[in-house]
């Protein structure tokens, strides 16, 4: 069963997003005007994301992360609509790494490149190899970095 009301915010956010607006910007005007979530929270980024990336909204089944099929309820948003902001969130998605990724970057020189200054082997993290004595507040920490990228 639609509710009215919320299926009318859901078509807002697709049409809106596909007219430029960031999730954020969704979000404050949405919670500027006292609307609320399905659960009858605030809305953020992270919930519109959820709702521009949720086949259920598009009348789709998903199983396991894969889609099986057309579910048994009326879509809210149209196919055509749906695909085209999938489409929009994966170039989007493209230009601007997720920090999720990064913290899963893998670094190579880990334990391999050593300061010049302190002589200590350096740490990979937040996309930068650190001094590995980053714990330390007296004169043994360096506190110098570099950029993994540069490296």
């Amino acid at each position: 069963m639609i509710i009215t009301a919320e299926a009318v915010i859901v078509r807002e956010v697709f049409t809106r997003y596909l007219e430029g607006e960031t999730p954020t910007a969704l979000a404050r005007d949405l919670n500027e005007r006292s609307e609320r979530t399905a659960l009858g929270r605030e809305w953020n980024a992270d919930s519109l994301r959820a709702i521009l990336d949720s086949h259920h909204v598009a009348g789709k089944r998903v199983f396991r992360g894969k889609e099986v099929g057309g579910g048994q309820w009326p879509a809210i948003i149209k196919e055509g609509l749906w695909q085209e902001v999938r489409d929009r969130r994966t170039y989007r998605a493209t230009a601007v790494p997720s920090s999720q990724e990064e913290n899963n970057r893998f670094y190579l020189l880990r334990g391999i490149v050593m300061g010049k200054r302190c002589g200590v082997r350096k740490a990979g993290a937040l996309g930068a190899y650190l001094c590995g004595r980053s714990q330390r507040a007296d004169s043994k920490f360096c506190g110098r970095s570099v950029s993994a990228r540069t490296l």
